[in-house]
């Protein structure tokens, strides 16, 4: 069974914001209260998904966080340091692959 955990939940709730909200870059503090975190969890999250490129972090007065274009949940697992692992016969190959297919292919 996939877990999804609230690292992954606030990450992929963060990226979605981004890519709503439509403007150059929105500030820490407003991605935490959009998201009902501290702002230092919110800070821990983005950093993980702006090292692995997902997201831009602009430091100094007016800065915050934009969403570069196109990208998906798996890349956001990966992000996170989440591996997607599924083990078993046949059939949960085909559906592992049918779920990695899904995961790459959800763009946020």
């Amino acid at each position: 069974m996939l877990k999804i955990n609230r690292d992954i939940t606030i990450a992929i709730t963060i990226c979605h914001y981004l890519r709503k909200m439509e403007s150059d870059t929105i500030s820490g503090t407003i991605l935490a209260d959009l998201c009902s975190v501290s702002e230092d969890y919110m800070l821990l999250i983005c950093g993980k998904l702006a090292n692995a490129g997902l997201i831009i972090s602009i430091k100094g007065r007016g800065g915050g966080y934009s969403i570069k274009d196109k990208i998906n949940v798996l890349q956001i697992f990966n992000a996170l340091g989440y591996k997607f692992k599924i083990e078993g016969n046949e059939i949960v190959s085909k559906l592992k692959k049918e779920l990695k297919h899904v995961l790459e292919n959800f763009e946020i």
